[in-house]
């Protein structure tokens, strides 16, 4: 990232080559992405959208034209001249041409000063609510976050709130805490810095449902399956078509009392004639509240009270999990494992290293 400047991702006609964007200014292509959001946005169906003079010189500057002009030229929109002056006039409008309309679209990056990036960024100022010591703490690990190279758009988008500070912590009503590395994909995680305690590590807890259902029960073959993957042993056992992920999300659905698909209620019937003491445990939880809030909240329990208790470990939540460096991932998955063991869990976990570069080298690989 230039110094003083912010990358801003726009929408551009995908068969524009990198060399013709990099020539065009932030200008032309800022508004080429709104003119674009806002026909999909409002479903114009390509009609002529009208925008005052006025608006232009307030976010483009009073050279508006040449910009506007530049992509006339390139036929990426299209202008309607027609317009009046009077007080039930109107003014000029403009629509997305015949070139780029219902072409696909792709996604750019252009760097803004900080003036110009948060008159379109409305999220350009930290949201976080500070208003609990918890809260307040974990604004301020969050702020160690850091994106030396940028390799992706979503990178890019990452790099910029990192940046500017902009961590929007918050406690949602499933007590979980939610932040900006959290509304991020993987994808970008992986360019992520813990500060001086390297790339960002996600340490796991396996099953953490699970686990949380069979803690008063201890069920040895429930145990069984967490160890070798839940939704595997699911899928083997039920002979069920569908992926893991897809199967993690039928699990949650037989446990609930919403509408059951084929394989959520074959689910459910197994797990009733299989694990009925469990099942009977869900019942009970079920009197709180859905199931997915309530095991929400008892995760979220558990991991604020993990990082309360290791304030020496540098983490953040990562709802059902912790984000922390690759340097301390070790340390805190130990930790993490010992502690989940003195709640009465089997204390299951994973380590997921976003960048494959920080992944600590196999016996084999070292030998080799």
């Amino acid at each position: 990232m230039k110094s003083g400047k912010y990358n801003y991702s726009v929408t551009v006609p995908s068969f524009a080559k990198a060399k013709e964007l990099n020539g065009m200014s932030w200008h032309s292509l800022v508004f080429y992405s709104f003119l674009y959001g806002h026909t999909k946005k409002k479903q114009t169906n390509g009609m002529w959208i009208n925008i005052p003079s006025t608006k232009f010189q307030k976010l483009y500057g009073k050279y508006y034209r040449k910009h506007l002009n530049d992509l006339l030229k390139r036929k990426w929109i299209e202008e309607n001249s027609s317009y009046k002056n009077d007080e039930d006039g109107f003014t000029k409008s403009f629509r997305l041409s015949k070139k780029t309309y219902d072409k696909k679209q792709k996604k750019f990056s252009v760097c803004l000063q900080k003036r110009i990036y948060e008159k379109f960024v409305k999220t350009s100022k930290d949201k976080s609510d500070l208003s609990t010591e918890y809260t307040r703490f974990l604004k301020k690990r969050h702020d160690n976050l850091i994106i030396l190279n940028a390799r992706s758009i979503k990178s890019k988008q990452l790099q910029t709130k990192l940046d500017l500070k902009i961590a929007n912590v918050t406690i949602g009503e499933n007590k979980r805490a939610y932040s900006t590395i959290i509304s991020y994909k993987k994808t970008a995680r992986k360019d992520v810095m813990y500060g001086d305690r390297g790339c960002l590590v996600n340490v796991d807890v396996s099953g953490m449902v699970q686990q949380i259902l069979n803690k008063n029960i201890q069920n040895e073959k429930w145990n069984e399956w967490i160890r070798n993957d839940f939704a595997t042993c699911l899928q083997k056992e039920l002979r069920l078509k569908a992926n893991r992920s897809t199967i993690k999300k039928q699990f949650m659905v037989a446990l609930s009392d919403g509408e059951q698909s084929e394989n959520s209620l074959k689910i459910r019937n197994y797990l009733t004639e299989e694990f009925p003491s469990i099942m009977f445990y869900v019942g009970m939880l079920k009197e709180k509240g859905t199931i997915q809030m309530v095991t929400q909240q008892m995760e979220a329990d558990l991991i604020r009270s993990f990082i309360t208790k290791h304030q020496h470990l540098n983490v953040l939540p990562a709802h059902d999990g912790l984000f922390c460096g690759e340097k301390d991932a070790e340390k805190v998955d130990a930790a993490l494992e010992r502690f989940l063991k003195e709640q009465g869990l089997i204390g299951a976990t994973k380590i997921t290293y976003y960048n494959p570069k920080s992944r600590p080298l196999t016996l084999i690989e070292l030998l080799s």
